[in-house]
């Protein structure tokens, strides 16, 4: 199993209502429609108001991100994932995602990881 993680900062002037509404209803359905060899594709919003109550978080510099959400996207294997890159790589589909990030997030803040997961493990 592959995993990449994408770290996204939502556009200037969007709330995070507007940012996560183009995000699931515009976006993530135009992703999909592109990569179907990516299996899991999961967005996750930062929730900044209950972050900064976290214990962790309890200094108010810890708190703060420079990103809005946590894209995770799970491939099958290696092969699936070269799929990904070789699609993404064609000039049209490219030219077409990068359209539509600049409606609701700042490319220049997007920030991509291929991650080792490591199993689950019980919290106790």
């Amino acid at each position: 199993m592959i995993k990449m993680i994408v770290f996204n900062k939502k556009k200037d002037g969007l709330s995070l209502e507007q940012y996560r509404d183009y995000y699931e209803n515009v976006h993530a359905p135009l992703i999909r429609s592109f990569f179907p060899t990516v299996g899991v594709y999961r967005r996750n919003y930062v929730d900044r108001e209950r972050t900064a109550l976290t214990e962790r978080n309890a200094d108010a510099a810890q708190a703060q991100t420079d990103f809005d959400s946590i894209t995770e996207a799970f491939f099958e294997d290696w092969e699936a994932f070269e799929a990904f890159r070789n699609k993404n790589a064609e000039p049209a589909v490219r030219a077409r995602i990068v359209a539509d990030e600049v409606n609701f997030l700042e490319p220049s803040a997007i920030r991509r990881y291929i991650v080792i997961p490591d199993g689950d493990s019980p919290w106790h």
